[in-house]
């Protein structure tokens, strides 16, 4: 392509950003019940991550904090494989950057989770 050439407007539409829900699990808990009524979507344990063999559409990470920096390290590992058109949902009782910063979360796992963030309060 030459410099006269104009590139294709990029797209987000074919693809939805990953989302990271922070706040408490009543806040959260509504959204991905309605996330997991999908079939396309599977959940993934914080505390004893299994991933799914098949690529699916949206992964829900409840707790993300959880993880350990071993299991932190699989799920990028699993993204980057055949996972790496899945939609992450991950759900967080307080910021990660802090972790990040202090090397207690994976900053791989953090850019990639880390495209929209939503700060919920309690339910009123």
């Amino acid at each position: 392509m030459d410099a006269t050439q104009e590139r294709p407007p990029v797209s987000c539409q074919r693809r939805l950003p990953n989302l990271l829900l922070i706040g408490p699990d009543t806040a959260t808990r509504p959204y991905l019940d309605r996330l997991m009524a999908s079939p396309s979507v599977r959940a993934c344990d914080s505390t004893a991550p299994h991933l799914p063999r098949e690529t699916v559409q949206g992964l829900v990470v409840r707790d993300v904090e959880r993880l350990t920096l071993a299991g932190q390290e699989r799920l990028v590992d699993w993204l980057n494989g055949p996972g790496f058109h899945t939609r992450i949902v991950a759900t967080s009782g307080k910021s990660l950057y802090p972790m990040v910063e202090r090397g207690e979360f994976s900053d791989a796992l953090y850019y990639r989770i880390n495209m929209i963030i939503l700060r919920l309060d309690e339910p009123t």
